[in-house]
């Protein structure tokens, strides 16, 4: 009997339910923020709705991380775009983190 309360309690902590990385959970919430919000995929978002977006993935996602945490995706996101965009996203992360990361 306790067995299972300890289980049931280990099935409902959040930090055992997901085994994708920080970036996958980031992509993950900006794809439902999307989704919500736009009813369209975040791949066919303008500038301005993309920016509602991740003002929305700032309150719900990214306002739960550490700045470590922050710095781990933004490395990820660099490292999978266009150099061209990397400055964008610089500018991006740094405004929702509140910080220079």
């Amino acid at each position: 009997m306790r067995i299972d309360g300890r289980l049931s309690k280990l099935e409902r902590n959040p930090a055992l339910k997901s085994r994708l990385s920080l970036y996958e959970r980031f992509l993950q919430a900006v794809d439902e923020s999307a989704r919500r919000l736009t009813g369209r995929p975040r791949k066919g978002l303008d500038s301005e709705a993309l920016d509602v977006v991740l003002e929305d993935v700032e309150r719900s996602f990214l306002d739960q991380l550490s700045i470590d945490d922050i710095s781990s995706i933004r490395a990820e996101v660099e490292s999978k775009l266009p150099p061209e965009d990397v400055e964008r996203v610089n500018r991006d992360m740094e405004k929702l983190a509140g910080v220079s990361v």
